[in-house]
């Protein structure tokens, strides 16, 4: 009887001790499915939603000239900024195939947001520049809706905005150019220009049309799609003339920059020429001259 009584006693224990064991074991095959369910659980990432603006809104788009960066039309934008306070100051970072980081986005509220380009390659030809602005802009309006645009240009950024226009402004994709103010435009060479006929003081004219007697290859190629120039664009056209001789800006004949006209033909909307004479009429005195600003901010602001 008593021999009975231990021996159940003993197995009643065991079972217990069995029971006990079975419990930590579950328990710890609970934590180690909840420990991998956790770490195969992906967080979904809070990415904001970028706002896109409306149709009123008209991005000016500033280009720089060859071998400079956004700095360099840091006063013009701070004159527009005095001249009309619905804008902003935005600098984009581009790159060659056309991406691009905003300093801030477009605010949808600020019917002008001044956009200054600054490329990671600044010292490319401007025809290759323009190939970029046709992607940078194509990106511009899908991601942000920016579908007007003016274009200011100094210099070579000048002629990437005349490329612009003659190749890739009117084609699928592209922002509408309104306003295009250039200067010191050398669409048909600059006075240093390796292996160039006309491009020196003197050596070029101009016809009573406006029609270069010597016109460059890339001039060519550009009159050959004059009727791709798209004709809601008007055109500010502004050149220096140092008095010193030369009738140039010391960089640009004047033929050089006002061929232009020629070039356009009657494709804009309207094409104005205006000519800074000696006080801060150098190539690059151009974009940082009061007179200059007040030009080009009268043309892109007027209603």
């Amino acid at each position: 009887m008593f021999k009975s009584a231990k021996a159940r006693f003993l197995l009643l224990g065991l079972c217990l001790i069995l029971l006990s064991v079975l419990g930590a074991c579950s328990s710890q095959s609970n934590s180690n499915k909840a420990s991998s369910s956790q770490k195969t659980t992906k967080v979904k990432k809070n990415v904001p939603k970028i706002e896109k603006v409306g149709p009123k809104v008209t991005a000016v788009i500033y280009l720089h000239g060859y071998g400079g960066s956004a700095d360099g039309m840091s006063y013009l934008v701070q004159q527009a900024r005095l001249h009309d306070n619905n804008t902003s100051d935005i600098v984009a970072t581009v790159q060659n195939n056309g991406d691009f980081k905003l300093s801030q986005a477009p605010d949808p509220n600020v019917q002008y947001p001044l956009i200054r380009v600054t490329f990671s390659s600044n010292k490319l030809m401007p025809e290759t520049t323009a190939k970029i602005m046709t992607r940078f802009l194509k990106k511009l309006k899908s991601q942000y809706g920016i579908q007007q645009i003016d274009g200011v240009g100094h210099s070579a950024g000048s002629v990437a905005w005349i490329n612009y226009a003659f190749t890739a402004a009117n084609t699928k994709g592209q922002p509408q150019l309104n306003k295009l103010a250039v200067m010191a435009n050398h669409v048909n060479g600059y006075i240093n220009q390796p292996n160039a006929k006309g491009v020196k003081p003197h050596t070029n004219s101009l016809s009573p049309v406006g029609q270069p007697k010597i016109e460059l290859p890339q001039y060519r190629q550009l009159l050959k799609r004059q009727s791709h120039f798209p004709k809601t664009t008007a055109v500010l056209n502004i050149y220096g003339d140092l008095e010193d001789g030369s009738d140039s800006d010391g960089s640009v004949t004047n033929d050089s920059s006002r061929s232009l006209q020629y070039l356009l033909g009657s494709r804009p909307v309207s094409y104005t020429e205006l000519e800074i004479k000696k006080n801060q009429a150098g190539h690059s005195q151009l974009r940082e001259n009061p007179k200059v600003a007040q030009a080009i901010n009268d043309f892109i602001f007027k209603k």
